[in-house]
């Protein structure tokens, strides 16, 4: 409130707190209530308090005609609702009410963005390509980790993500190497949407481009520590501060327009939606992966699986799929084609069942025939008892151990399993695929 001055309207004691209420919730949404309520009263040539002493029906004439006037102007649908909101939030918090539903032709239909489409591939490399090295990081981010502006940056651009933030990104030498790609992305609940932590990957194209901004700011002098924000808010050497939410948009729309596009900045994020959904349907990504990483709250499932602290072996199946989904995000083409790694694939593990198992090359070739259950168990048969039940009820006692020292009480486990873990006092939570499950103690 301090950083505008509101000259259209008087700030008075009543709608300080009124703004302060509202700031409770979210300081964005009282700025903007204070923005519409201050747009209402300078088009109607009213003061907010004049607006509590009129009767409930004049008040009403007097905001429908508001509507007419504004409709008449050509002004979008959405644009009259939202100064409504404000209005309604200061009459709302007065105890007033108004007479009558106030209605708003073709209410809730975007229609400056309903011919908008997220970008492809090609479009997408077009706006990379386009831009300057902070405003590649910062659109890949959007793009392919899925992050919301506010982030990367917050409102009021006292926070937002950082080096720290990134775990397998080290910095040594002035030089910036990753331990593990994809790597991950930590929201903190400071800087998430919902307040809760989640977490998301950077695939090796957006490493190769936070790689390229962050050490170009190593070589103008800057020092990064684990608190540095990986955009920052300038791009002169005094670059320590972090963004605002708002200037990321305008960082991302450069590129954008740039690339000869029209699209909002915040169509990067559908792109993330979109290309999951693609890889939802075409290599069975989980959709509660897809809807995790979008830092959406999720489904009752996802409360006993992603919303708390990630097992191990549940985040490592994340970055698996993860790495299987980079296809239809990234621009630029990776190593092996799909059908070089069938065939790499296809030849390890005939060189495997020779070497380890012990079986001929015919022998071999003709196992490669059957399906991967069939050829499960036929390993399964040559390794005796390596897989018999006992084993999995030694495996199942020192889980049990192991999970009854730990805060998070999970486990991923073979389907085949699921029988053994019961007998030791787990309970199912969900199957993860046809082939695993998910475990925990009470």
């Amino acid at each position: 409130m301090a950083k505008r001055k509101f000259d259209r309207i008087e700030i008075t004691p009543e709608l300080k707190r009124w703004y302060n209420s509202s700031k409770r919730g979210s300081e964005i949404t009282a700025d903007v209530n204070l923005r519409r309520l201050e747009a209402f009263c300078s088009i109607v040539k009213i003061d907010p308090h004049g607006m509590l002493e009129m009767p409930d029906k004049e008040l009403t004439d007097l905001i429908d005609d508001f509507v007419t006037k504004m409709e008449n102007d050509k002004f979008t649908p959405n644009y009259i609702s939202s100064i409504l909101k404000g209005v309604k939030s200061w009459l709302a918090y007065n105890n007033k009410s108004l007479s009558r539903k106030i209605k708003v032709s073709d209410a809730g239909i975007p229609k400056t963005l309903k011919n908008e489409t997220v970008p492809t591939q090609e479009e997408l490399k077009r706006i990379f390509q386009a831009g300057d090295p902070r405003e590649r990081a910062c659109s890949i981010l959007m793009a392919h980790s899925g992050l919301r502006p506010e982030s990367i940056g917050d409102y009021k651009g006292d926070d937002g993500l950082t080096v720290g933030d990134i775990p397998e990104m080290e910095i040594t030498n002035g030089e910036v190497k990753f331990t593990k790609i994809p790597a991950i992305v930590n929201v903190r609940g400071e800087i998430s949407k919902t307040g809760k932590p989640y977490i998301t990957f950077i695939g090796d194209e957006g490493c190769s481009y936070l790689k390229a901004y962050l050490e170009e700011r190593l070589r103008s002098g800057e020092q990064l520590t684990k608190d540095s924000p990986i955009i920052v808010a300038s791009k002169s050497k005094l670059r320590t501060g972090f963004i605002r939410t708002i200037n990321i948009s305008d960082i991302v729309r450069m590129p954008i327009r740039k690339a000869g596009l029209s699209m909002r900045p915040y169509v990067l994020r559908g792109y993330f939606d979109t290309q999951l959904l693609i890889a939802e349907s075409k290599i069975g990504l989980p959709r509660d992966y897809r809807v995790f990483w979008m830092g959406h709250s999720g489904t009752m499932e996802a409360k006993y699986t992603t919303d708390k602290k990630l097992p191990a072996d549940v985040l490592e199946d994340m970055r698996e799929k993860y790495a299987k989904s980079l296809k239809f995000l990234q621009t630029e083409s990776k190593g092996l084609s799909d059908e070089d790694k069938q065939s790499l694939e296809k030849t390890l593990t005939a060189t495997v069942l020779q070497k380890i198992f012990g079986y001929s090359k015919e022998e071999a070739d003709k196992l490669m025939e059957l399906s991967d259950d069939d050829l499960q168990k036929e390993l399964q048969k040559k390794l005796g008892n390596a897989m018999d039940p006992e084993s999995v009820r030694k495996k199942a006692l020192q889980d049990y151990k192991e999970a009854s020292k730990r805060k998070n009480r999970q486990v991923m486990i073979p389907m085949g399993y699921v029988d053994a873990y019961f007998e030791q006092g787990f309970e199912f939570v969900s199957a993860i695929g046809s082939d695993r499950a998910i475990m925990r103690l009470p």
